[in-house]
């Protein structure tokens, strides 16, 4: 996996600390009606963290496809330029 949004990534992280940061505070002072709010913070966070990694499947299709444009437009460097 790579990063490919380092911005993104870290406000995720730091989403899913502050929600779980909430999530324990609910607890130890007894608030249970408030703790389903504090999943909203870690549901964002995680969704955060999932658009701003790469996987190497990602990686290698969008390289396909980039190849196979610039084959397209005759732009490749094994292709059949004249």
């Amino acid at each position: 996996m790579k990063i490919k949004d380092k911005a993104r990534f870290i406000i995720g992280v730091i989403d899913v600390l502050g929600g779980i940061a909430c999530l324990i505070a609910c607890i130890y002072l007894h608030r249970g009606a408030k703790m389903a709010l504090t999943f909203i913070p870690i549901i964002c966070g995680v969704g955060e963290i999932v658009q701003s990694i790469e996987t190497k499947a990602q990686r290698q299709k969008r390289k396909e496809e980039l190849q196979a444009m610039a084959k397209m437009y005759g732009l490749d460097k094994d292709g059949d330029a004249e």
